[in-house]
């Protein structure tokens, strides 16, 4: 029962995941201090920064689920104010932390 609970949660969450990628991509939304990191640690870092600035604590996980319309337009707001440089400080290491992170994932 825990597996397939599991399981859906990382179907469902790849799924958004991909959309918020495509969005992204679609609109050349890059943040320029990760250029070259790729398009997941990229996703990864907007919606990390998402989380942080727009639901703060478990606010999350009670905000109701939009239509993909709404999704869609909110994605392209928060996105083009996260690639404002002020709006996100990429540490200088960050390129660095995350190849290491990547490398260790590799000898496991």
């Amino acid at each position: 029962m825990f597996l397939e609970q599991l399981r859906r949660q990382v179907y469902e969450y790849r799924g958004a995941f991909r959309e918020v990628t495509n969005i992204l991509q679609e609109n050349s939304l890059h943040h320029a201090d990760l250029s070259g990191v790729g398009d997941a640690n990229e996703t990864n870092r907007f919606l990390s920064w998402v989380r942080r600035t727009q639901a703060p604590g478990e606010e999350w996980q009670t905000t109701p689920t939009r239509s993909q319309g709404d999704r869609h337009a909110e994605i392209l707001r928060l996105g083009r104010e996260w690639i404002e440089p002020d709006k996100d400080k990429i540490p200088e290491n960050y390129i660095e932390w995350l190849g290491a992170g990547e490398e260790r994932i590799r000898q496991s």
